[in-house]
This record gives structure tokens, sequence and C-alpha cells, in this order.
């Protein structure tokens, strides 16, 4: 029985082929539903500036973790996606060192609850929006 159908199958290619397809896109969607810890939060970051941003380093923490993320070369006008393993609302610390004695630093993300948050570095600072 279980061969008939197997060679009903093979007989028409294109369902063999359809079938493998559907197969392999739930198996993925299964695999990455039950492997991913949870949600993450995204930072859109925009340079504004007419110029490159050589760091960005984005810090945050928990009871028991603390990340740090550091981007390099932003392009002038470029935008990068980031995502922090952290839940909104709880903050986190967006520093551009510009030199070794000059940088912008400033706390964002604390009184929202949206899973995206963008910034835009600008000439006035890091703006979120």
């Amino acid at each position: 029985m279980l061969f008939t159908r197997l060679t009903a199958l093979a007989a028409r290619p294109w369902r063999l082929a359809l079938l493998s397809c559907l197969l392999g896109v739930g198996i993925t969607l299964l695999w990455h539903t039950l492997s991913t810890p949870g949600p993450v939060l995204f930072v859109k970051l925009h340079n504004q500036l007419p110029q490159i941003v050589p760091l960005v380093v984005f810090e945050h923490g928990n009871d028991f973790t603390q990340e740090r993320i550091t981007l390099t070369q932003l392009q002038a006008g470029e935008t990068r996606v980031v995502a922090l393993n952290h839940r909104p609302g709880m903050g986190y610390t967006v520093t551009i060192p510009w030199s070794a004695t000059r940088q912008t630093s400033v706390c964002v993300g604390k009184f929202t609850d949206s899973w995206v948050n963008e910034l835009s570095i600008t000439a006035d600072g890091i703006v979120s929006h």
C-alpha cells in the first residue's frame, strides 16, 4: 500500500517536490519555535550625520546577564538593526566614543513597551523616536 503511494508520487515529480518543500518548511518552523529562547528587542539605528560613526556601543543587563554589542564603521546615511536579548521598558545605554576625551552617551528605551525602538544619530546627539 505504502509502496504504491510512493510509486504514484514518483510518477508525478512535482507532487514529490511540493511535499518535500512543505515538509522542510514545517520542520524549519517547528525547530525555530522550539529553539528560540524568547523574543528579542530590535533597535533600528540611523546615522543622519554626514560622516562615519566609528563605534556605537550598546550595553544592557538584568539580574543574571550583562551584554555589550559594538557596531563599527556606521556609514553616513546608513541604517542598521541590532537585536538585544532584553525586554522592552528596561532601558539600555548607547554610547558613541568620538575620541579619547569625548563621547556621547544616552540611556533609552525605559518607558516604552515596543519590541522595536528607533534611534537616530544627529548633530544634536542620539535621538529616540
